[in-house]
């Protein structure tokens, strides 16, 4: 948050938290109920590579 990208932070109750999109609920969920393990997500390779590993493989 000390950059300028991050021009508005607001800080809410958890149970008065504003409207969440489905990625930002599933990320809070995941470090409310977390055990302190990392958590890891995988697109495939197509979106890690792009179009190249696509038209290769």
């Amino acid at each position: 948050m000390n950059d300028e990208e991050s021009l508005e932070v607001r800080w809410h109750a958890l149970d008065a938290l504003p409207e969440l999109d489905e990625g930002n609920l599933s990320r809070l969920t995941r470090a409310l109920n977390s055990n302190g393990e990392a958590a890891f997500g995988f697109s495939g390779l197509s979106e890690v590579l792009g179009q190249a590993s696509s038209a290769s493989g």
